[in-house]
């Protein structure tokens, strides 16, 4: 009537109007939400709708909101990396400001609502819940979050460790490359390299990915002190008849002389012998000193030494910020005992270890020398049948030389570093990527060559982080989720008006050689509420 024709469109299109009141935004909720009573209805709807801004719009007049929390605590324990899981959550101090009773319980309600459902708004899984996630005689509702929390952890280390156990086959062959990488730089520096590493490794069998797949979920975890290997020792030169190896030249010569008799012969042998055998034994003490050096420098590189920074300087302000103190023994050491004091590093570091279990390492053992073998030795070429021939009885060789030479009271070490560079993990549907720092930790591997007349053994197999490993992951977890817009991580969350971010600090330690302790400090974070 007042020739409005965009006014008249727009009240003509009933279905629109209406889709558009009911809207979290329209005016129908709007309304509500002045009414006194009818708010905690549209509140209630909102919940359930997963619209968390408006949720909060209805039950305060405010335009933003303040959560402080002065400190959240939780405790993972593990027993292997397919049985680990939450086994404690405390929260203390929620400060809420405003301070209205009705947003404090709209806040409650909020928490345990985004607790028990998903992005989709599936109810989680019963295990994750206390009876089915309604409150129970006697609990609060903190108490129930708390459990809630827990069930989401545990949800999400189950899920992490399937993804990492279906990837371990991806992971193998990306090791193999980077050890094929700086296999020419570890082949340049080191003797023991030279003598008993392959030019390039091969990549790794379909049974020998399996069973480390099988392996992976077993490996079980324990922190402590980490004390570098023991060294490999040798036994004592002991000098039969005749005396000495000075005198090995002497009997080859008395062959040389007797030149064209059996005994001339005999003793030139006897001599040629006894001078490759007393060479070889000098040679495996060589190996064994260089060996230990390796040994030596890798632990002090990959343990000792703080993790390097973003930058890839070493990070000694990460180093000083962990709070991880050597736990109580449990009764076993997870190293033996550091036989290279004198060396001026320090004994130890904390730290822990994820180590293969004694039926995982066994089962893998014969896939490890067959690996070794082919990759030393392949089978291939016109010369193979003569290079097997080699091969059998320069190994057999060789193992007597070292079992007559090295102390085989207890199991050989052998340290492999593992340095990696800064990466990104791609994470699709979010303006950021995951970013992992550079970090180093040690391959350890146990032989046994106390078998006669067999191969050596791998006994023992496990890999060791130090704490400051885990202390530098952790702070570049927190550094980047300071950035990070918390609406993007859930579509509940979208109807702030700002980006959401979270301050808090972050510290680790362990309360036992099981368990991690997890510690967020000053949490803080605003959020802003769309206009009524």
């Amino acid at each position: 009537m007042n020739g409005d024709r965009d006014r008249a469109q727009r009240a003509l299109d009933l279905f629109q109007n209406w889709a558009d009141a009911s809207q979290p935004d329209g005016p129908l909720f709007q309304v509500a939400e002045l009414l006194p009573g009818v708010d905690a209805v549209a509140f209630a709807v909102h919940l359930q709708g997963g619209h968390y801004a408006q949720a909060l719009r209805s039950v305060t007049k405010t335009s933003w909101v303040n959560v402080d929390i002065d400190e959240v605590v939780l405790l993972l324990r593990f027993r292997s990396l397919s049985n680990l899981w939450a086994s404690k959550v405390d929260v203390a101090r929620v400060d809420v400001i405003p301070r209205q009773l009705s947003l404090v319980v709209g806040l409650s309600d909020l928490l345990t609502n985004f607790l028990q459902t998903d992005q989709q708004g599936r109810r989680r899984s019963s295990s994750m819940a206390i009876d089915g996630g309604s409150l129970t005689r006697g609990q609060t509702v903190m108490d129930l979050s708390k459990e809630l929390i827990k069930g989401i952890v545990d949800d999400k280390l189950s899920r992490r460790v399937d993804y990492f156990t279906e990837m371990m086959p991806d992971y193998m062959d990306w090791l193999v490359e980077i050890m094929n990488r700086y296999l020419p730089e570890y082949r340049r520096e080191s003797l023991s390299w030279r003598l008993f590493s392959p030019r390039r490794l091969p990549p790794l069998s379909e049974e020998a990915l399996q069973e480390l797949q099988n392996a992976f979920p077993n490996m079980t975890v324990a922190s402590g002190p980490l004390t570098m290997p023991p060294e490999i020792s040798t036994k004592s030169r002991q000098r039969t008849l005749p005396e000495g190896s000075s005198t090995v030249s002497c009997w080859a010569f008395a062959g040389c002389l007797g030149l064209g008799t059996k005994v001339g012969m005999l003793a030139c042998t006897a001599g040629a012998l006894m001078g490759a055998a007393e060479a070889g034994r000098a040679v495996v003490r060589r190996v064994a000193e260089c060996v230990n050096q390796r040994n030596m420098l890798i632990w002090d590189h990959a343990i000792l030494r703080p993790q390097p920074t973003a930058e890839g300087s070493d990070n000694n302000s990460v180093a000083s910020s962990s709070s991880s103190a050597p736990p109580e023994s449990n009764g076993e050491n997870i190293h033996s005992p550091n036989s290279n004091a004198s060396s001026g590093l320090p004994d130890s570091a904390p730290g822990f270890v994820l180590e293969i279990t004694a039926d995982d390492v066994e089962r893998l053992d014969p896939l490890a020398r067959n690996y070794f073998l082919e990759a030393v030795s392949p089978e291939r070429g016109p010369a193979c049948s003569l290079r097997a021939l080699f091969r059998s009885f320069s190994h057999r060789w060789l193992l007597d030389t070292l079992r007559e030479t090295v102390d085989t009271e207890h199991p050989q070490p052998f340290v492999v570093d593992v340095d990696l560079d800064p990466w990104e993990v791609e994470l699709e549907s979010y303006s950021f990527n995951l970013k992992l720092p550079r970090m180093r930790f040690a391959f350890v591997f146990h032989l046994d060559l106390t078998r006669k007349g067999e191969s050596t053994h791998i006994v023992r197999a496990y890999v060791a982080f130090s704490d400051d490993w885990l202390s530098n992951l952790l702070q570049s977890f927190r550094d980047q989720l300071l950035g990070w817009d918390l609406r993007e991580l859930d579509p509940r969350f979208a109807g702030f008006t700002q980006p959401v971010y979270a301050a808090f600090d972050l510290d680790c330690s362990w309360a036992s050689p099981d368990t991690l302790r997890l510690v967020g400090r000053a949490l803080k974070t605003r959020l802003d509420l769309p206009a009524s």
